[in-house]
């Protein structure tokens, strides 16, 4: 995969954090709530993910071709990176999991009407955008938002989960969607690796065993923490890019800076017009 069109493969093992209540409040109140007593093990590189355990992924297709990744964040938007935004007719897959079974019952497509990428986005910098459905989603098992935390900081992270449907470093597409762990890295070395800006619109996380590839562009960096007493997994990231040969290290648009933004344009863009 190349900078900027690369995806990762892979959902990252979680970090609990424990908040105090504050001002903040969750996008969607229906977030990302899950079981109380879940087992989660650490991933030594991709593998399938659970077919309930990431209700918000999205599959974001141009000309009814996927090519990026997204996330559900309301009932009517979705999260993904600015670059997987197109001028052509767009789609979003929903509730998919095995692409080679489509399940009628529970995945469907919708139509794209409103696509908005951030007014600073270029290469390897503020690469955000949102992408409005034509029509509310009914939450269920299968669909549901991931949290995003407003006007409060989201707290410390340093193991994240990513989760996506794109090509492994052997060129392989799996059907089912793939999991694997990053951990924070050292942002100097993203610096130096892809030339970014020392700025905060980005995090660096990477791993030995498992990375993202091409396809999986635009999908959540996550982890799960406590949230007024209840377990929510929370987006902190947007899969911006990373090394062509799939493994080692990328770079994240940063949810929490972007947080104000997001909230902003669901705002103004949340009626039919």
């Amino acid at each position: 995969m190349n900078g900027t069109s690369r995806i990762l493969i892979a959902l990252v093992a979680c970090i609990l954090v424990a908040t105090e209540d504050a001002s903040g409040r969750l996008l969607d109140n229906n977030c990302a709530t899950i079981d109380p007593n879940p087992i989660y093990v650490k991933i030594d590189g991709g593998k399938d993910a659970d077919i309930f355990s990431n209700p918000w992924m999205v599959r974001v297709m141009v000309n009814c071709t996927a090519i990026c990744g997204g996330s559900l964040i309301t009932s009517r938007f979705v999260l993904t990176a600015g670059h997987c935004v197109s001028t052509s007719h767009m789609q979003v897959r929903l509730g998919e999991f095995d692409t080679r079974y489509p399940s009628k019952e529970r995945a469907f497509t919708l139509d794209v009407d409103k696509k908005i990428v951030h007014r600073n986005y270029r290469k390897n910098s503020h690469d955000i955008g949102l992408l409005r459905l034509i029509q509310t989603v009914m939450f269920s098992d299968y669909m549901r938002p991931i949290c995003i935390l407003i006007d409060e900081p989201i707290g410390p992270y340093s193991i994240f989960n990513v989760t996506g449907w794109g090509k492994n470093s052997r060129g392989e597409t799996p059907a089912t969607l793939q999991i694997a762990t990053l951990s924070q890295t050292d942002r100097y070395k993203c610096i130096r690796k892809f030339q970014l800006e020392d700025n905060m619109d980005w995090i660096c996380a990477g791993s030995e065993t498992s990375d993202a590839c091409e396809g999986d562009s635009g999908g959540p960096l996550s982890a799960l923490r406590i949230y007024q007493g209840q377990r929510k997994i929370f987006q902190f990231g947007v899969i911006s890019g990373g090394l062509g040969t799939c493994n080692g290290l990328g770079f994240y648009a940063n949810v929490a800076y972007f947080n104000n933004w997001i909230a902003g344009v669901i705002q103004n863009f949340k009626d039919f017009k």
